[in-house]
């Protein structure tokens, strides 16, 4: 008898459990779309000095400092990952972080 009392309490439980487990998950999901907007004017005015007069998208990634800045040219579009974080923008020459980030930026654009 004390397990059938048992097993109707977790029965009742779970989906509490499941409500509480998708509102955190809207939740976090909501706090990255928030981060992932917001791109200081700062952060724009030193990619835009790092390539002016170029017609270009920048993504902020959730990688402290990196964006994804693709150069949209006649023949084909450019992506480059760029760091923010000095006083100018630098282009990112570290491979496994290029290749991170890009694979992050691949899932976005899916």
């Amino acid at each position: 008898m004390l397990f059938i009392g048992l097993s109707e309490i977790i029965k009742l439980l779970q989906p509490i459990q499941l409500k509480l487990i998708s509102q955190q998950s809207l939740d976090q999901n909501k706090a990255t779309e928030k981060h992932q907007q917001e791109l200081s004017n700062d952060h724009t005015e030193k990619i835009d000095a790092l390539f002016p007069d170029k017609q270009k998208e920048i993504f902020k990634t959730p990688y402290d400092s990196l964006c994804v800045v693709v150069l949209q040219y006649d023949v084909a579009d450019v992506v480059k990952v760029i760091d923010v974080s000095g006083p100018t923008a630098e282009e990112v020459q570290t491979k496994e972080i290029i290749k991170e980030v890009l694979g992050w930026y691949q899932q976005q654009i899916k």
